[in-house]
């Protein structure tokens, strides 16, 4: 199905019709769509005369998804860009027709299928050999870390000037809060208290996430924490490893871990302006956007110090060096909560830094990739 553009169809020459492939807006909108959206707002705030954006999306939902999203993927797309008569298609979601109807421009936001995996076998088998077709079929990728271009160069035969890094931004409405008794609100609706320790992210298996629960009961088992503390687990739960997560909580651990599963946006935004700190204990990311937003808000933030999230949140961070353990991470976490003047420090340079990474510079860069691509010239 094909979306509204911007402007009524013109014989303009300085005309740029740009289709977005933009299936993932659709949803809770954390990850792809998150980033599609927020570069579509920011293109168009641009407001760039002749510039066409054109949203496409599926028009249903299939039986089986799994074919849908193939026949969607590589054919529908296509069809769509043709149809729209597009000079750029950009697919958003790191995979790519092999056949589009014009030149394309990739994003490609990690590469966990080919560097952690964690999939099942069936989705591994179309994301982790797809994917890295999609990035030698595109004209331009587009990729939001210096660590993911390095990964892109060392797993796929695409020349380095085809790799472009553009990094994401965070939104203007991540930002500290003096309306206590809305945050009050939100915390009472999902039956918390402070101090509370907050995690965020789609529950998959390179979150780490059963690792950090570890790492809570021994910082409890040392009494480094408070009784009151708890853990808030925030995220998609729709991924195999959340049984995990859920079982690791139950082990003595009821009261104390709470797994809320989605929240909606300005759920979130309170939960983490009222966090004592957030815990982002990934194994593997393409960029790491959570901990930006955390610290957008004046959350102090422990990170692990891999793949993309020391170039993301450089010097704001106190980061865990691997091998990324659970007594690790719970030396990381007692530490921090027993030195406030530490939390404090962090929490000033975390918003410092969070302000570096904005949406407009992003779609900039992005706008300038499409003109070249349009051009030839990439």
């Amino acid at each position: 199905m094909l979306g509204e553009s911007d402007n009524e169809t013109s014989e303009n020459p300085s005309r740029l019709r740009i289709a977005v492939e933009a299936q993932a807006t659709l949803g809770h909108g954390r990850g792809v769509g998150t980033y599609t959206t927020n570069l579509l707002s920011a293109l168009r705030a641009l407001q760039v005369p002749g510039l066409e954006l054109l949203e496409l999306r599926r028009a249903s939902r299939r039986p089986d998804e799994r074919f849908g999203n193939f026949l969607w993927d590589q054919f529908e797309v296509s069809r769509d860009a043709r149809r729209a008569g597009a000079d750029v298609l950009h697919c958003a979601g790191s995979t790519a027709p092999m056949f589009p109807p014009c030149p394309t421009v990739l994003t490609v936001h990690d590469l966990i299928p080919n560097v952690y995996g964690g999939l099942s076998w069936r989705a591994g088998l179309y994301w982790k050999h797809w994917q890295r077709y999609s990035i030698r079929f595109a004209t331009v990728v587009i990729t939001v870390s210096e660590s993911t271009r390095k990964d892109i160069l060392r797993l796929t035969s695409i020349p380095q000037e085809r790799v472009r890094v553009i990094p994401l931004g965070v939104s203007a409405d991540f930002r500290p809060s003096d309306d206590e008794s809305a945050i009050t609100r939100v915390l009472e609706r999902h039956g918390l208290r402070r101090p509370y320790i907050l995690a965020v992210s789609a529950i998959q298996p390179n979150k780490n996430f059963p690792m950090l629960v570890d790492a809570f009961a021994l910082s409890r088992r040392r009494r480094t924490l408070s009784p009151a503390h708890c853990l808030v687990v925030v995220g998609m739960t729709d991924w195999p490893d959340s049984v995990g997560l859920s079982e690791r909580s139950r082990e003595g651990l009821q009261e104390t871990v709470r797994i809320l599963g989605y929240v909606p946006h300005e759920d979130l935004l309170a939960l983490y302006q009222a966090a004592e700190f957030l815990v982002y204990p990934s194994a593997y990311e393409g960029f790491g956007l959570c901990p930006l937003e955390a610290m957008a808000c004046g959350a102090p933030v422990i990170a692990s110090g891999v793949s993309s999230i020391p170039e993301v949140v450089g010097e704001a961070a106190l980061l865990v060096t691997p091998p990324l353990t659970a007594q690790r991470f719970s030396d990381a976490i007692s530490a921090l909560a027993s030195d406030e003047a530490a939390r404090l420090q962090l929490s000033a340079r975390g918003r410092s830094r969070a302000a570096l990474f904005r949406w407009s510079d992003t779609a900039r860069r992005t706008l300038d990739v499409y003109r070249r691509v349009a051009a030839g010239a990439a």
